[in-house]
């Protein structure tokens, strides 16, 4: 909270003009949350982030500053200076000789404002009976899909690094059939990704089901060891919390 609203800051004027940066980029494992890639949606243009850990080299800056030097002036926008830095990422990380989990997002923040409505009502609709819809979520949250009765399994809602980090996209997607009286709210929300993810790439092998930005969906356990006191006033004071009602279903959810 304290960053985005130090950059938030320092983008705008004496006379409270503000001028967004033209990128964003979350040079850091983990941050692409859609409660912290909301918390910075007024700092820039576009932000660029990750969904799972990012190697300790960190961005291939050399490579991106000699995209940009090659560039033509005239057509280096935001949205193309975004995706260089997507796109040398996917080469350094993710169509490298050596394949490792990797995923790169470009966020289009201007895309919110149509976003988070649907989202509220999505959201909305499942509040209206908790009482079915929350152990549904908790049941596929935990589901793990398994090859054998040796395979430990990989949870079927994309998890990644932090398994509390599930891919929303796919949550969504997997949790419209067992909440069919949600459908007509899921089906009018999952288009308004396109309005904020306008690009993606993800290691295949290791993240089939990302796809772009990921939602803290901790089980019982972890939602009181790291959901509750001082860093519940944190996670709690996000914008995105103040402004729908995900928090409170989180509760819910591991109040079964």
């Amino acid at each position: 909270i304290e960053q985005a609203a130090w950059i938030k800051g320092a983008t705008t004027t004496f006379d409270g003009y503000s001028r967004p940066l033209d990128v964003l980029v979350l040079d850091a494992c983990n941050m692409g949350l859609i409660e912290l890639a909301y918390e910075f949606k007024d700092c820039a243009a576009y932000t660029v982030l990750s969904q799972a850990f990012v190697p300790a080299s960190g961005m291939p800056y050399k490579r991106i500053i000699n995209s940009i030097a090659n560039a033509k002036a005239q057509s280096l926008d935001a949205a193309a200076l975004a995706r260089i830095f997507c796109d040398e990422y996917r080469v350094r990380y993710i169509d490298g000789a050596i394949k490792i989990p990797a995923t790169i997002t470009k966020i289009k923040n201007s895309g919110f404002t149509t976003f988070l409505p649907a989202f509220v009502v999505y959201l909305d609709r499942i509040l209206e009976r908790p009482a079915l819809h929350a152990p549904v979520i908790a049941s596929l949250r935990d589901k793990l899909d398994k090859i054998d009765e040796d395979d430990s399994g990989k949870y079927v809602v994309q998890a990644f690094e932090k398994s509390d980090h599930r891919d929303l996209v796919d949550f969504i997607k997997k949790a419209r059939e067992p909440m069919p009286a949600v459908n007509i709210e899921t089906d009018r929300l999952i288009p308004r990704f396109d309005d904020i993810v306008t690009l993606h790439y993800k290691s295949s092998a290791f993240f089939p089901g990302s796809n772009g930005l990921s939602i803290a969906l901790p089980n019982r356990e972890t939602f009181a060891a790291q959901y509750s006191g001082q860093q519940a006033l944190a996670y709690f004071g996000l914008a995105f919390l103040q402004q729908t009602r995900w928090g409170e279903l989180l509760t819910i959810i591991n109040s079964f």
